[in-house]
């Protein structure tokens, strides 16, 4: 099980084994993680502890390690943490997720929290965070390939597949590297979806990408 020293977390004992692993594999070195999110109480408590940060946000599906990036600024992460896996009204795809596999096997965790206060109005440095974290850990439930943008080219659901299959030392790295508080070029972004898209499929890698391609999202 992965050590996350000085990590709020709920339970209080720690991440979950399951949830250490996809946390290990992501490269995140989470500020905090909260799970157990369907026990009455838990709710409130994570509302309490996230009301007045800003910054960036992964929720996993602990059991397929499937995840969803976004971003909140300051006093709205609470309100975001609510609406994606209680309302059900922030993404579609993590809607349709917590129908299908159940509340208790989501995590929500804060991967990166900013240090000043984030206005709508000023939030460049941390859409330009959230965008670093989208680019590298290419999250299932985005259907947005940059931050706060529906629109622009997108990556296939094909070539997502094969990138995600690559998940490579560097790009975990280069995960560390945002979590300290590193923005990514767009050269360094370029140079690890090329390494990622120029590995040889072996013919089951590629038949696991056609099907996972396949799959349709409402």
């Amino acid at each position: 099980m992965t050590t996350l020293a000085t990590v709020t977390t709920l339970p209080t004992s720690g991440p979950s084994e399951r949830c250490a692993k996809h946390i290990k594999k992501l490269g995140l070195t989470p500020y905090a993680i909260y799970e157990d999110l369907a026990t009455p109480g838990v709710k409130a408590l994570v509302q309490e502890a996230l009301k007045s940060n800003a910054g960036v946000y992964v929720i996993i599906n602990l059991v397929n390690g499937n995840t969803y990036v976004g971003s909140a600024i300051t006093n709205r992460m609470a309100n975001r943490f609510h609406k994606h896996l209680f309302g059900l009204s922030g993404s579609i795809r993590v809607a349709n997720a917590v129908r299908m596999y159940g509340l208790a096997n989501f995590a929500f965790v804060v991967a990166k929290v900013m240090p000043d206060v984030v206005t709508q109005e000023d939030n460049r440095a941390l859409l330009d965070m959230e965008d670093s974290f989208i680019q590298l850990l290419l999250p299932e439930y985005n259907i947005a390939e940059q931050a706060g943008n529906t629109f622009g080219v997108l990556h296939t659901e094909e070539t997502k597949a094969m990138m995600r299959l690559n998940y490579s030392k560097e790009r975990r790295e280069m995960v560390g590297a945002i979590n300290r508080g590193k923005t990514l070029s767009t050269e360094e972004k370029e140079k690890i979806r090329e390494a990622a898209l120029g590995r040889v499929l072996s013919p089951e890698s590629r038949a696991l990408v056609s099907a996972n391609s396949a799959k349709a999202y409402y």
